[in-house]
């Protein structure tokens, strides 16, 4: 069976081991692998145990690269998973560091969805359907995303945000000449920005000799 045959500290990298075994350099792991584990010369290794040691190691890197990542902004689950796994990290070990985090309350997709709804809203002008869209794509549960846009809008009705947007698009197709081609290009900016089809159309409309002065509706 084989054995470790020689433990060294790492000279490159403080609080890091070089593990050898028969003879030959197998891998490198944190010096709490060493402890926990009681690796030294002579000790026999299952091919599992390598296994664990490198998962072991791996856990502390996936742990700090993701608090690094949540400093600036709360993220979703989603998003941490797909960071640590461009990074290399295994399924095994981020699932485990999402679970830590999201039992001490740095990963929680509501408190998540709550902030990204108020900054887009605030940031952007944003509508409903944008929203939970936007939230879908970044991994929140559909059912969430809808719950959290409706608690918002409660707070904060999209009637008036949707008549400041359509203020702030007009200008980008003032040079329009044709009339309905002015109207259709604002109709789709105003619903790419996550308004509904008739809830635009009627703004628009009552907005419109307000904003185009030069080419009256009637």
């Amino acid at each position: 069976m084989p054995r470790i045959t020689r433990v060294t500290k790492q000279s490159r990298e403080r609080g890091r081991a070089n593990i050898f075994i028969d003879g030959v350099f197998e891998l490198s792991v944190d010096v709490s692998v060493v402890l926990k584990h009681g690796l030294k010369a002579g000790l026999e290794v299952q091919p599992s145990d390598l296994a664990q040691w490198s998962e072991e190691d791996q856990w502390p890197k996936a742990r700090a690269r993701a608090l690094a990542y949540l400093a600036s902004r709360p993220r979703s689950r989603i998003e941490v998973f797909k960071l640590l796994q461009q990074n290399g990290y295994s399924s095994e070990t981020i699932e485990s560091v999402i679970w830590n985090l999201e039992g001490l309350g740095l990963i929680d997709d509501a408190t998540f969805a709550l902030e990204f709804v108020r900054g887009r809203i605030r940031g952007r002008g944003y509508g409903p359907v944008r929203l939970i869209n936007d939230l879908v794509r970044r991994g929140v549960e559909p059912r969430l995303a809808e719950q959290v846009v409706h608690d918002v809008e409660a707070e904060e009705p999209s009637a008036a945000r949707l008549r400041d947007t359509i203020r702030k698009l007009a200008p980008r197709v003032q040079s329009e000449e044709d009339h309905p081609w002015r109207r259709r290009r604002l109709m789709e900016m105003v619903c790419r920005r996550g308004y509904s089809f008739t809830e635009a159309r009627i703004a628009i409309d009552e907005l419109w000799n307000e904003i185009y002065t030069d080419k009256p509706q009637w």
